[in-house]
Parts: C-alpha cells; sequence; structure tokens
C-alpha cells in the first residue's frame, strides 16, 4: 500500500512532511503557487483510495488518517489501512514541519524533496535505518501531467535511489500540491525482481468529510 510503502521504504523508513506535510501544511519560501503548496498533507480525517499493482495483480486500499500526536517532539501520526476487506491500524513517527523539504525519518533524516522546488536538483546523503546503513541518491525531475484513476494532475516527479542488502531498489515518486502522492513505482532488482505501481483513484480531503 501507499503509506506503507512510504513509511516502510527500503522495507522500514519512514517518509515525513516537512513542509507540513508530506502531506500537509505551511506557506513554503518560494514565488509560485507550486512552490507554496503542500505536498503531503496531513490532517485528520484525510483519505486516499489507491490502485496498487504490483506484477501485474491488481489490489485496491484505502489509507485514512485518524489521529495525529507529538511524542518528544515528534510527530506520530496515526493510519487506518483497509485491504480486502480487513482494517489494519497504523503508528508511524513524523518529523516536525518544516519548510525545507520532504525528508524520511532516518538517522540522519534523508530529504525526498527540497523546498524550494527545482527540475534537476540532485543529492546524496548516507543515512541509517534500523542500524543498517544506506546511501540514498535523490534527484528531481520534471513537472508533468499525471493521468491516474482520480483524474489529471500537475505533479513533480522524484526518483530515489538506494540498495538494500547489496539488492539495488528504485522509487519514483509524482506529489502533487495539496493531495500527496498520486502516483508511485517501487522496483527491486536482482534474482527477486519485482516492480509495483500505485495509482490515486481518489483523495477525500478532511474538510470535504462531514
Amino acid at each position: 500500500m501507499w503509506l506503507s510503502r512510504m513509511t516502510k521504504f527500503a522495507g522500514c523508513s519512514v517518509l515525513v512532511a516537512v513542509g507540513t506535510s508530506m502531506l500537509f501544511g505551511q506557506p513554503l519560501v518560494a514565488a509560485s503557487e507550486e512552490q507554496q503548496a503542500d505536498y503531503f498533507p496531513l490532517r485528520v480525517g484525510s483519505k486516499w483510495h489507491l490502485q496498487i499493482e504490483k506484477n501485474g495483480v491488481v489490489n485496491r486500499e484505502t489509507v485514512q488518517i485518524t489521529k495525529i500526536e507529538t511524542v518528544d517532539g515528534r510527530m506520530r501520526v496515526h493510519f487506518d489501512v483497509v485491504r480486502m476487506g480487513k482494517t489494519t491500524s497504523m503508528e508511524v513517527p513524523w518529523m516536525a514541519p518544516s519548510n525545507k523539504g520532504l525528508f524520511m525519518a532516518s538517522d540522519p533524516p534523508v530529504c525526498v524533496l527540497k523546498y524550494p522546488i527545482n527540475e534537476g536538483d540532485s543529492w546524496r546523503t548516507k543515512s541509517k535505518l534500523n542500524g543498517v546503513e544506506f546511501l540514498f541518491i535523490c534527484t528531481v525531475g520534471k513537472w508533468e501531467q499525471v493521468q491516474v484513476p482520480a483524474g489529471k494532475f500537475k505533479a513533480i516527479k522524484v526518483r530515489v535511489e538506494a540498495e538494500e542488502n547489496a539488492v539495488p531498489f528504485t522509487s519514483e515518486y509524482w506529489f502533487t500540491a495539496n493531495v500527496g502522492v498520486v502516483m508511485q513505482t517501487h522496483e527491486v532488482s536482482g534474482n527477486k525482481a519485482t516492480k509495483t505501481i500505485m495509482r490515486l483513484e481518489k483523495f477525500e480531503k478532511a474538510s470535504d468529510k462531514k
């Protein structure tokens, strides 16, 4: 699932919102409407309906934020995930909001999308997840018009490369203002090669829910 993959990136990481949102936010330092938007809005009640395709097999999931709290200076976000009629509750650590970008909660934190957004930006970060050191290579692509079941969105593409236990993997995210991730791919190389594609089917803002 989308948030599961974002919160367990490489099997164990947490993608965090630093704009007050990987999911939801504060004003950002920038000149354009795109730069001032929130690229991962976190609000209780927000709900994402997702289509997950893995090796050609399609399933559907919904992810809804049920609670946000601060523990020891860090946000903890609670989600309900519904998959094949079964609800699973998740609780993940989130970094404090920042106007610098979107981060994974690793040690040290890894920036996935820097603010202000500049096409072609690329950076490398060494970081530990569950005690294992990774080298993350993040590259900002171009603004694209992305077609998913929920409709057509203007999105900025970000590519994240790393390897886990000597097995390389690549994740690509398409971030849309005030919605979050509208599409994501996650590809693992090696003997157990897999490719997973997440597409947004519907996004319900917290303010839209009665």
